[in-house]
């Protein structure tokens, strides 16, 4: 996700002007009598990011179910799932499928190698941008689904997932095994850049303009490889999550969704899917 460094700097710098025309990414996505809220979200927040727009929390208010894209599940299965995904078989490993330059920078970022051979590329991926965010004081558990998600169990709501973590942490791998050094690298550019990046985000989503919040995420040139990651974890995606959609709008309930912002932005987003699947979607 590289973006202009100047960009960023400006929404860095206008921030707290944007926040006060914080109205939130939300849609009514409705049929008939059923109705869903619909919410862009950041995975990563940070304390200041709070309290929410008001419309957010309005629309939480007003739902008697939330549904997120997963659910993490701590179990021994769910522990055994994800190392069977996280590392390559007895005689496979990374440096069969990096080049010798990115084996190199993962060693200046301080990856033993001995540690790191049986790691597939999305989990060292995975692990240099959590660490990134760790550093800049962002956490998953300040993030938007985190936080409805705490809201709603707290409240007795009903809570579901759109999907898994197993398919989810095998689309990962699979995109990473289908371009693992061109993906790395993307991975370094947006660490080199993490400082400007996530706050140009989090601003963008905060202002509740759909343009801004599109041009900050996907505006910029892409390469091949970083436009097959895009459409492999947003916009195919869509389809499926819009299935899901459809599944909760046939129920008998009033949902709230969040998810992130990714995945409701540009003519690929999730409302413009549902409107051309014939619902009736507003702004909120």
């Amino acid at each position: 996700m590289l973006r202009s460094v100047l960009f960023c700097v400006f929404l860095v710098a206008f921030s707290p002007v944007l926040a006060f025309a914080q109205h939130g990414l939300l849609y009514t996505i409705s049929s008939g009598d059923s109705v869903l809220y619909l919410a862009g979200g950041f995975p990563l927040g940070k304390p200041e990011a709070y309290p929410l727009p008001g419309n957010l929390d309005e629309a939480f208010a007003a739902s008697e179910g939330l549904a997120v894209k997963m659910i993490p599940e701590d179990t021994p299965e769910a522990r055994a799932m994800i190392q069977s995904l996280a590392q390559y078989p007895e005689g496979d490993g990374l440096s069969q499928h990096v080049s010798e330059p990115n084996l190199f920078n993962l060693i200046t970022m301080g990856f033993e190698p001995v540690s790191t051979e049986r790691m597939r590329p999305w989990v060292v991926a995975s692990i240099l941008y959590r660490t990134a965010a760790d550093s800049l004081e962002y956490s998953s558990e300040l993030g938007m689904e985190s936080h409805y998600l705490a809201l709603a169990r707290e409240q007795g709501k009903t809570v579901r997932s759109l999907d898994n973590q197993e398919s989810i942490y095998t689309m990962l791998l699979d995109a990473y095994e289908e371009a693992p050094d061109e993906l790395l690298e993307i991975c370094f550019k947006d660490l080199a850049e993490a400082g400007t990046h996530l706050p140009a985000v989090m601003a963008a989503i905060m202002s509740g303009d759909e343009d801004l919040a599109a041009e900050v995420l996907f505006g910029e040139e892409r390469s091949p490889a970083e436009e097959r990651f895009h459409d492999r974890m947003f916009f195919s995606y869509n389809e499926f999550l819009a299935d899901g959609l459809e599944e909760l709008l046939a129920t008998d309930q009033t949902w709230f969704v969040v998810l992130h912002a990714g995945h409701v932005l540009t003519d690929r987003g999730l409302p413009t899917l549902l409107e051309q699947r014939g619902y009736s979607v507003e702004r909120y």
